[in-house]
């Protein structure tokens, strides 16, 4: 019988059943707990004279450019704490820009170019990337950068969309450092707020407020909307709002509606106050934002 090496251990196996247990059990809660919504996803090349444009989305973003793109590619460009930065696309790479932020991007004629948006969480709201990611490149192995470009001919088919999303999760997890002890610290703090975050699943609405939400766990308003800041580090407010953003972004792009129609959904009282907590929220109109999800045109770089 073959043996693993002694620097290969069994993690899984008997015969380190104390820390196996232990390993297991955190490996099985993380991957119970953990997320992955992909808001929407991008095709295309871009065309002449090429394109320059700034936009601001609240999901996470992966740019995956295929060997075969023409260069340059193109920039994206952004703010840290130290100024102004930016990372050239050049073929084959793997982009990962956190959100919500706002970027530039240049994109130059040839550009080949997969975009993903998504969302990646421990629980609603917690996000696996914490609040410290910064945008980053890796180089990207040439057979697999082809291999996600070529799934853009296959998101109509089951099996595309499934290795897909391996390779969102795959990919993400090249840019995942965040403490996980302390995600998980924030989980198990969050828990006493599980029927909150059913509420805000099954009912989310505009104007939803700590007022509305306290009675769920016997708080006063002021002090649940302090230790649900607490817990999770989002305040409430913020936290509502992010939601009904994120939900009111997957009516737009999952449907044909119209935006009267959603805002009517989330109980807004006319599509004109919904399309100002959707811009300031999101940096664009729904319009926009709509257009971007359009995959009918494969001949504009998707941003």
């Amino acid at each position: 019988m073959s043996t693993l090496p002694p620097e290969h251990p069994d993690r899984f196996g008997p015969r380190s059943a104390g820390g196996c247990h232990q390993r297991r059990a955190r490996f099985e809660r993380l991957n119970n707990l953990l997320r992955l919504h992909i808001a929407y996803v991008t095709f295309g090349t871009q065309r002449a004279p090429g394109l320059h444009s700034r936009n601001f989305i609240p999901h996470h973003r992966l740019f995956i450019i295929p060997e075969s793109s023409t260069p340059p590619g193109g920039r994206v460009g952004f703010t840290t704490e130290h100024g102004p930065q930016h990372l050239c696309l050049t073929p084959g790479t793997l982009t990962f820009l956190p959100g919500p932020r706002s970027y530039t991007f240049t994109f130059k004629p040839g550009l080949q170019l997969a975009a993903i948006h998504y969302d990646l969480e421990l629980f609603a709201g917690c996000d696996a990337f914490g609040t410290t990611a910064q945008p980053n490149r890796q180089d990207l192995e040439p057979s697999l950068s082809q291999e996600i470009w070529e799934l853009g001919n296959q998101l109509d088919d089951l099996g595309g969309i499934t290795r897909l999303r391996g390779h969102c999760l795959s990919c993400s997890g090249r840019f995942l450092h965040e403490d996980v002890d302390l995600l998980l610290q924030r989980r198990t703090a969050a828990e006493r707020f599980a029927p909150i975050l059913a509420a805000l699943d099954r009912d989310l609405v505009a104007g939803l407020g700590a007022a509305d939400l306290a009675p769920l766990v016997d708080l006063a308003p002021s002090t649940l909307a302090r230790q649900f800041s607490a817990a999770t580090g989002i305040p409430l407010k913020t936290f509502i709002g992010r939601r009904l953003a994120q939900r009111a972004c997957e009516a737009l792009i999952a449907s044909d509606r119209t935006i009267r129609s959603i805002a009517d959904e989330f109980g807004f009282s006319s599509e004109f106050y919904f399309s100002r907590f959707f811009k300031k929220q999101v940096g664009m109109a729904p319009s926009a934002y709509r257009a971007l999800g359009d995959t009918s045109d494969h001949q504009q770089a998707p941003r």
